[in-house]
């Protein structure tokens, strides 16, 4: 009798690692230098298979040679839980440049954000709204993410109009203002509101206001319009004074460039006379084109006539005549 003994089947189970994180894939290769069959314990039947189990598993393969032989061979595979993670945010929402933190919270050993910025927290200063992913990495290399949108609100609309930006000491200018905003004027001890667009500003120097504008998300902006104060002409004229009837007076003025009388005259200075009480009234006009206006007072006093009578118009030498007025 003569007995043949085969040799069982001689093979591995190969793959990229033992390990895997939940939801991912590996694929398991059976690796053998005779030609068998291979039953897998979930009953596929193949040398190759790609898996993936949720939770730690023994892949167990029966091979069967083509006398019948068999061999068992078993493969171990680890699967890692993801890390856990989830963003919480200072605010989901802000103005334009304002600052948002935002803390990546969970398990995992380290976290990446989507501007490839790798730490826990991460400062955000915005211009559009933006969605914002972190990825965290467990110590295996499992990942998980989560996302947060971040809206970014308009900021109020700046369109600010001054009517004068040089004004004469007691002058106003009118500032302009647009869109559905509140204002904030700083200084506000010189500024009024005429409505809700328009503000009469009256500054007696020259002033630098700064225009708050917030909007209906809270956001602000600033506008800045400066009001230039010019001064006055400094007016000098012949001061108020009293004539005889007949006489004559001259009339001056100076500290302007051009000037105008309320009897006509444009020079600086002419001689009237005057025969009754007079007021004259000069305006002028400096390099600003701010005014001054003085009065200057003429009081004419009348000139006394005096009668002199005589008791008698011709006398002797050494006689004596009376004399009254």
């Amino acid at each position: 009798i003569r007995i043949v003994l085969n040799p069982n089947p001689d093979f591995t189970i190969n793959a990229p690692d033992t390990a895997i994180c939940i939801h991912d894939s590996i694929n398991l290769n059976i690796v053998s230098t005779i030609n068998a069959q291979y039953l897998w314990n979930d009953n596929i039947s193949s040398s190759q298979r790609m898996v993936s189990p949720l939770v730690n598993t023994i892949y167990t393969v029966t091979a069967t040679s083509q006398h019948g032989c068999t061999a068992i061979r078993t493969f171990p595979l680890t699967v890692r839980p993801l890390p856990s993670v989830d963003i919480q945010s200072s605010d989901t929402a802000a103005c334009v440049n304002d600052t948002i933190i935002l803390n990546a919270i969970g398990n995992g050993a380290y976290y990446q954000w989507n501007n490839g910025v790798f730490a826990n927290s991460l400062a955000i200063t915005q211009v559009s709204s933006t969605n914002y992913v972190v990825t965290a990495f467990s110590q295996y290399g499992c990942k998980s993410r989560d996302t947060i949108q971040i809206s970014i609100y308009p900021n109020p609309l700046d369109n600010t109009t001054v009517s004068n930006s040089i004004i004469c000491p007691g002058d106003t200018s009118i500032i302009s203002l647009t869109g559905n905003n509140f204002y904030q004027f700083t200084p506000n001890n010189s500024v009024y509101m005429i409505d809700n667009y328009h503000y009469a500003a009256f500054p007696s120097d020259t002033t630098n206001y700064q225009i708050i504008y917030s909007n209906q998300y809270g956001c602000r902006d600033s506008a800045y319009v400066k009001i230039s104060v010019k001064p006055a002409p400094q007016l000098v004229t012949t001061p108020d004074t009293t004539i005889c009837s007949g006489e004559s007076i001259f009339v001056f003025a100076s500290g302007g460039i051009n000037y105008l009388w309320n009897n006509g005259n444009t020079s600086s200075s002419f001689t009237v006379t005057p025969s009754n009480d007079t007021t004259f009234q000069v305006l002028t006009y400096n390099q600003y084109n701010c005014s001054a206006i003085k009065n200057i007072h003429v009081v004419v006093s009348p000139t006394f006539v005096m009668n002199i009578q005589t008791s008698k118009d011709t006398i002797c030498i050494g006689d004596n005549t009376l004399l009254s007025v």
